[in-house]
């Protein structure tokens, strides 16, 4: 993958074959040998920052052993706390700093987090004492990191790794939803210091795993309904703004990302930006109720029978445009259904469903704009997880988000009329 970014020009290095180089060095600075590297995951904001992640094979004065490296090169310079690299070109200087999972020079929490001798040390008499297993459920490089915990009885607690000074107002947030009658994971654990919160896990499974798992039971569109509207009901005035902008505002920085990684749908994704731009004026103006902001499948908890029981990850809790919620579910619905048709089979009926009650409750036309604009940001992912056929799933959901705001623009014609 060739990224052209003037701001970067340590990134088309790091996306490409050439990133072995480049983590070569800090390799063997630290006594070891480099033998192979595999990008499995990029974050890219054009003319900011790349953060790359590898899988890698490196000879240590131990052994040989397959490691995590990342990489990450910003307009601002280097990371502190990562290895710097540097090499000077006819042109220009190519900066970038290295680090080792799990040594995340933001998330500094990981080094305890992730080895279960300091760890279980660190929960000694939170948690029953001896071994943890530990599993990485999730690694945003630089922002967070979650990990399932198990203890010799087979309980399961989920740890919620922050940068140091974040956990308070996630605490908060859990708090507020907890007296607003929506069940969400108990703290079990707080450490501002260290950014570690500890949860308990949730009882029932999650809409994603019900999904994977081909069971039938489903929640009603009403029950759905019912969530958001406990969020809505939720006293805004302590409440931070959510910690994104709407999604519709979002989406221009992201159509602007595919125009740069993917040649092909950068007509569309243009076209879809100047829809975007026009409607996050009303989005704003909307954003007065408090919202998930991040209410797709993975964080919705459900019962045998299908009942809603609670949610997950509370981090962008806020003050935000009531649309987004909503979209944000029948977007990750959608790109779920696009990504496996034989999910897509199962899941397009409910998805209408869901979709036509919702657009009973909201105005139909911004509600369609406002899912186009969540598969906007779904289509970068592919590119994100270097999946092998990036191109074709990013192509086929801007083409699905692109249909979105066609059906917004006939649905606003309609209503004109």
């Amino acid at each position: 993958m060739h990224i052209d970014d003037p701001v970067l020009p340590a990134a088309t290095e790091l996306a490409g074959p050439g990133a072995i180089e480049v983590l070569r060095p800090a390799v063997t600075e630290a006594g070891g040998e480099l033998h192979s590297a595999r990008c499995v995951q990029l974050h890219y904001v054009p003319g900011r920052e790349l953060v790359a992640r590898y899988r890698c094979d490196i000879d240590w004065p131990t052994g040989r052993s397959h490691d995590t490296l990342l990489a990450a090169t910003t307009a601002r310079g280097h990371l502190p706390g990562t290895v710097p690299v540097t090499a000077n070109t006819a042109d220009t200087t190519l900066e970038a700093g290295v680090w080792r999972w799990p040594f995340d020079p933001i998330v500094t929490g990981l080094t305890i987090a992730a080895t279960p001798m300091a760890l279980g040390d660190h929960l000694r008499g939170i948690v029953a004492t001896g071994p943890l297993a530990i599993d990485v459920v999730a690694y945003r490089p630089t922002e967070r990191a979650v990990l399932r915990l198990t203890d010799q009885a087979d309980h399961a607690f989920y740890l919620k790794v922050l940068a140091p000074g974040q956990v308070e107002s996630v605490v908060a947030r859990h708090d507020a939803l907890g007296r607003a009658g929506i069940q969400v994971p108990e703290v079990l654990h707080a450490d501002e210091a260290n950014g570690l919160l500890l949860l308990q896990a949730m009882p029932g499974a999650t809409l994603r795993d019900r999904i994977k798992s081909g069971q039938s039971a489903w929640p009603s569109p009403a029950a759905v309904a019912q969530l958001l509207d406990g969020f809505a009901a939720i006293d805004p005035s302590p409440m931070p703004t959510a910690g994104r902008a709407s999604r519709t505002r979002d989406a221009i920085a992201h159509a602007r990302f595919l125009t740069a990684i993917a040649p092909e749908v950068a007509d569309a994704a243009s076209s879809l930006a100047d829809d975007f731009r026009q409607a996050s004026a009303a989005a704003e103006q909307r954003a007065r109720s408090v919202i998930h902001g991040d209410l797709h499948e993975a964080q919705i908890f459900t019962d045998e029978s299908g009942a809603i029981i609670g949610v997950i990850d509370l981090d962008d809790l806020g003050v935000g445009d009531p649309l987004d919620d909503p979209a944000v579910l029948l977007g990750h619905l959608e790109y779920r259904a696009i990504a496996d048709q034989t999910v897509g089979r199962v899941l397009r009926p409910r998805i209408a469903a869901l979709h036509q009650h919702l657009a009973t409750i909201h105005d139909p036309a911004a509600l369609e704009l406002t899912v186009a604009a969540v598969l906007v940001g779904l289509a970068t992912g592919p590119f994100r997880a270097q999946t092998p056929s990036w191109r074709q799933l990013t192509t086929a959901v801007v083409e699905a988000a692109g249909r979105h705001a066609s059906a917004a623009r006939s649905v606003a014609r309609s209503i004109g009329a």
